[in-house]
């Protein structure tokens, strides 16, 4: 085509229109820093890239917040180990700029965005948006034992889960290497995460516990430590209180190690480690504890004649009063179980040929026990509590003896030295005149139905250590252990000049009320032999605080000769007078309660040291220097529960 002078002309002509036609449309629209977003989504683990993964999207809109498409971003990171998958990113029709940031480390990165109209940008040839945004890399590794598979005498092989959790939740096919201690022994090192984030391996280990292990994942240059608690067996039953007024101070689960000397006795090792705090006593409730995977070989006993190594345990429940989670000396042990499930830990040479290997449970402490079934045995360890202290006990009773006004109850804790000081002197209810040497722990009146009702005040709160020190009475109970006691003398008397108190003028009138028979005694123990807790755990004994006991009243035989078909004996004290045909045994001064009598027949007795037997089997046998043991109503020591009757009645 030939363009003549006259097109020319023409389009000379529109051209400064068209230049005008620009110009009246103002300048380009340009992107706002302040408007423009920079949006991170949380990080997540990819396992094709074995990387920590998050997605940083740009909006760019412009100062009326429309978006801006066809404009180039580009990122500037704060961390080197962060890297975008895309140096420059063109925004789409929504102003959107979407960049793929990995890494390989847990760490955050600050994030600034440039944008900018043509591509090659550089920070001196782009605007930066306003504000910075961070993205974060995490991701978390946990460890739990799904169950314990077994337990020997040499450990416990225990299933292991590790999980990798990421932003989404657990991390499917995510390759894993674990490092143990030197402690733990594991099937594998290396497992892929199933579809929950999980992978299993199973563990070997003798130590219970905390126990660390390291994890890595593939691509991560982080190393995970990864705690585990590992456990022994769970046992278990129910505790029952069978005693009235105790004390609880942390009530807890334990075990004590003992060893059976054929000279002494029981000898206790020490405590296993573990125990758990028990709830809602003094109502029935349960308890549980873990044992130890494999208890500590000090808590063993070798035995040679069946080549193994022998643990005997005593479950009990003691009151963990400074609530450090073990037994300490002084602490009272308040139920304990030595029968019907004596825990039992044995290590056999040769375990193939042994009956048992690792913990199991015997029906008693006794030659060829029989062992018992785990299953059915190991949370049906049932207490009861016999042997809690007594602080405060509320004592009720009546007063046998002639009727008069004005009658109190008045018991004394006193100091033994001098109690026994006065009883040589002839009289022993001197002290409770002498303030230094005695103290009220109780006082009420007697009703005019000669009934009485109180709470016993403990003495630890109204004495001083020096004088409780100075007062106790310390008893030699053998094997080296002493029982520490405050005496406690109840009386009661006709308060003369109404003074609420007993003090010179006022007349003394009685004392213990008890069966025939029996001698009733009253302190306050301070501390005693442990193996006393262990090995009485069927019945209300000797426990720390307020204690009653019964015991069968004795007499030296000073003389004893044939009369007819019964027996003339001489005692060393007068009996009271009254009592018909009334049970006795004979046994060496030696012997303990539970030793064979001699002679075992009844006697009555007329107020005198002379008896004649009623009737009664092998008194031939009975020598002088003997003890007659009356024991109508108790053949031997029992402790009483001060919810029973406390009778005070007249001296003798």
């Amino acid at each position: 085509m030939k363009f003549t002078l006259l097109s020319l002309l023409f389009i000379m002509a529109l051209f400064p229109f068209a230049a005008c036609d620009d110009d009246s449309s103002g300048s380009k629209p340009a992107p706002s820093p302040t408007l423009s977003t920079v949006d991170v989504a949380p990080s997540y683990y990819d396992t094709d890239d074995t990387a920590l993964i998050s997605e940083v999207t740009v909006t760019i809109n412009d100062e009326d917040g429309n978006p801006m498409a066809g404009r180039f971003v580009f990122l500037h990171l704060s961390e080197t180990d962060v890297t975008s998958d895309s140096t420059e990113v063109m925004t789409d029709e929504e102003g959107l700029a979407t960049f793929r940031l990995s890494t390989g480390s847990l760490t955050e990165t600050s994030i600034t965005a440039y944008v900018g109209a043509q591509t090659g940008l550089t920070q001196e040839t782009a605007v930066a948006l306003d504000g910075t945004a961070v993205a974060t890399f995490t991701m978390g590794v946990s460890g739990r034992l799904v169950d314990a598979l077994a337990y020997t005498h040499l450990n416990g092989l225990f299933s292991m889960n590790i999980e990798v959790e990421d932003s989404l939740g657990g991390v499917e096919a995510a390759l894993i290497t674990v490092t143990p201690p030197e402690t733990i022994t594991l099937d594998a090192t290396e497992a892929t995460t199933d579809a929950t984030g999980a992978a299993a391996f199973e563990a070997t280990t003798a130590v219970t516990g905390i126990q660390t292990v390291d994890v890595e994942v593939a691509g991560i240059d982080h190393v995970f430590a990864v705690d585990l608690g590992f456990i022994g067996p769970m046992i278990g039953g129910n505790v029952s209180l069978g005693m009235s007024y105790p004390y609880f101070a942390n009530p807890r689960a334990g075990a004590m190690a003992i060893r059976i000397n054929e000279t002494t006795g029981f000898e206790i090792l020490g405590q296993l480690p573990g125990g758990s705090i028990i709830y809602d006593l003094p109502e029935t409730g349960p308890w549980v504890s873990f044992l130890p995977i494999v208890p500590d070989s000090s808590l063993l006993t070798r035995d040679t004649d069946s080549a193994m190594d022998v643990g005997i345990f005593i479950l009990t429940i003691f009151n963990d009063s400074n609530d450090n989670g073990v037994h300490d000396q002084g602490e009272a042990i308040i139920a304990s179980k030595s029968s019907d499930g004596v825990l039992v830990f044995l290590a056999p040479d040769d375990p193939e040929g042994a009956p048992l290997a690792g913990w199991g449970f015997l029906d008693a402490l006794e030659e060829n026990p029989t062992l018992l079934d785990w299953d059915t045995t190991h949370l049906d360890l049932n207490m009861t509590v016999y042997g809690a202290p007594v602080r405060e006990p509320f004592v009720e009773g009546s007063v046998a003896g002639p009727p008069a006004d004005n009658r109190r109850t008045t018991w004394y804790v006193i100091d033994s030295v001098a109690f026994f000081e006065a009883a040589q002197a002839g009289n022993p209810f001197s002290v409770l005149l002498d303030p230094l040497a005695s103290e009220v722990v109780l006082d009420a009146p007697i009703e005019a139905d000669s009934t009485f009702s109180a709470t016993a005040i403990n003495p630890l709160e109204v004495l001083d250590a020096a004088t409780i020190n100075a007062w106790k009475y310390n008893m030699n109970m053998g094997g080296g252990e002493t029982l520490s006691q405050l005496l406690i003398l109840p009386v009661y008397y006709v308060d003369e000049d109404l003074s609420g108190d007993f003090n010179t003028g006022d007349t003394l009138s009685g004392f213990t009320r008890p069966p025939v028979g029996v001698e009733y005694n009253v302190s306050y123990i301070l501390q005693y032999p442990l193996i006393y807790s262990l090995m009485s755990a069927d019945q209300l004994w000797m426990h720390h605080g307020y204690n009653w006991w019964a015991s069968p009243m004795d007499r030296e035989v000073v003389t004893i000769a044939a009369n007819g078909g019964n027996y003339d004996l001489e005692l060393d004290d007068t009996l009271p007078t009254g009592w018909v045909d009334v049970d006795f045994v004979i046994r060496p001064a030696d012997a303990d309660e539970d030793a064979t009598p001699v002679a075992v027949g009844t006697f009555s007795t007329a107020g005198t040291e002379f008896i004649t037997t009623s009737t009664c089997t092998g008194c031939e046998n009975a020598t002088a220097g003997m003890k007659l043991v009356i024991t109508e109503n108790y053949e031997r020591t029992e402790f009483l529960d001060w919810a029973g009757a406390f009778n005070l009645g007249p001296f003798n």
